[in-house]
């Protein structure tokens, strides 16, 4: 249990308090997620299969993927190289017995 306890809070501490925020641009969602620590962040979504797509790093921490704003999907991001669901509005079960964000349009 401690064990769990400290990789937890290493985690934690790598990604620097990871959170994120939308912005939307017509149909083009842009998705941010602050983690200044991070020296990568994947995203991955339902929209392909949970393909893997690098994140851009801007000069203030925080990390940007676009999308599009018209579907509902699923998704999380890859933090370092460990699997990171931020907190959420919306969850879901994923098929591993974990959880994924959802962004439902129009919510």
């Amino acid at each position: 249990m401690k064990r769990l306890f400290f990789c937890s809070l290493l985690v934690f501490a790598l990604t620097g308090c990871a959170h994120h925020y939308y912005r939307t641009d017509g149909s083009t969602l842009h998705i941010f997620l602050k983690a200044p620590k991070a020296t990568s962040v994947y995203f991955a979504s339902s929209l392909d299969s949970f393909v893997l797509h690098p994140a851009q790093k801007t000069d203030s921490g925080t990390w940007v993927i676009s999308v599009n704003a018209d579907t509902q999907f699923s998704y999380f991001y890859v933090i370092d190289g460990q699997t990171n669901v931020p907190e959420c509005t919306y969850k879901e079960q994923d098929d591993f017995g974990g959880e994924n964000c959802v962004f439902i349009p129009e919510m």
